[in-house]
């Protein structure tokens, strides 16, 4: 006990010289006359103090380890991570620190720790924008290393919300954009320009639609991704412009049919979501699926037919006459327009 007692109060005593007030003097005094030790773990929780100074930014003290001290820049603390790992977690002042392990110090930048996260999934999961942008371009990171819960630096990057800026760097420059992704996009408070910008590459890179697709079929782009929740799809219908509804595919599809023919394998497309569709476009309730050959009516009375929504939305498109329904729209329109007058 005494010695490790005697451990960490030598650790302390550097790590206040260090880290709290950046006294390279006193630091190396500690570490060259008293022989302290600044890569000693004395306990599991503990950070070792060259990942402590890593992480706060203190960047002469860094230098003089790695540099004078010669300790490696791939020596790891208790998680695992080396000290680019601990620099890429730190606040604004550790940006130095990482362009140094990076030029200077030859530290591994694809190094993971216990958990498979690179330094640039730490970035990423701090909202850094300023470390994701040079560690791509400037060390050539991998931006679709997978952690080990399978997440990406760009699932990392969604789960703070500060992360905006490196999320639009990263959506272009990823390979891979899945339903994880996109659910992690739509159940946190990101804009819509995000969202759209993530449907876009969904649509190309994991569907394998044409590269114009999404900018002509919006919509259809998102009925045919995993979006996570039918409120999800509603706020997707809400910030397109309304001729989307009316605009029928490559395959002379409308929204709707795409709607009914995923909704089987797609929870979130309900009932209400279809009939959404039609309140908002009533001559799609007319036309049939070219690809199935059935029309809504039909497909509805396939699919949902044993639920209490879906009856109500059978009655509704038997009894819907687009004819009728656009006339009441037009009504309803002159009259409020004769009421602001």
């Amino acid at each position: 006990m005494l010695s490790k007692f005697a451990m960490e109060h030598e650790t302390d005593l550097l790590r206040y010289a260090a880290i709290k007030r950046e006294d390279l003097a006193e630091t190396r005094h500690l570490v060259e006359t008293m022989g302290l030790d600044p890569t000693a773990t004395p306990s599991w929780r503990a950070m070792p103090v060259v990942h402590s100074a890593c992480f706060n930014g203190c960047f002469e003290i860094v230098q003089y380890f790695v540099s004078e001290r010669e300790i490696n820049v791939e020596s790891v603390d208790p998680d695992g991570d080396t000290l680019l790992h601990c620099a890429c977690l730190g606040g604004r002042r550790s940006f130095r620190v990482v362009r140094y392990l990076v030029e200077k110090a030859g530290s591994n930048i694809e190094a993971t720790n216990y958990a498979k996260l690179s330094p640039l999934h730490h970035a990423c999961s701090r909202g850094r924008s300023d470390l994701v942008k040079y560690l791509v371009e400037e060390g050539g990171a991998n931006v679709n290393a997978e952690d080990s819960m399978g997440k990406t630096p760009l699932c990392h990057a969604f789960e703070r919300e500060s992360g905006k800026d490196a999320v639009r760097f990263l959506i272009p420059r990823s390979s891979r954009i899945d339903a994880l992704t996109l659910h992690m996009a739509w159940n946190g408070k990101y804009p819509t320009d995000i969202k759209l910008q993530l449907l876009d590459f969904y649509a190309r890179r994991e569907l394998h639609l044409p590269e114009n697709y999404f900018s002509r079929y919006p919509l259809h782009a998102a009925l045919y991704s995993p979006l996570p929740s039918e409120a999800a799809y509603l706020e997707t219908i809400r910030n397109l412009p309304t001729r989307v509804l009316s605009i029928l595919d490559c395959d002379d599809r409308f929204p709707i049919h795409l709607a009914l023919a995923d909704a089987l394998r797609a929870e979130a497309i309900t009932p209400e979501l279809v009939l959404v569709l039609v309140n908002l476009e009533p001559r799609q309730a007319c036309s049939r699926d070219p690809m199935s050959g059935l029309s809504p009516f039909e497909a509805v009375a396939l699919k949902w037919s044993n639920k209490p929504r879906g009856l109500d939305l059978l009655f509704q498109l038997f009894r819907h006459n687009p004819v009728e329904v656009l006339k009441r729209r037009l009504e309803a329109s002159a009259l409020n327009h004769a009421k602001a007058s």
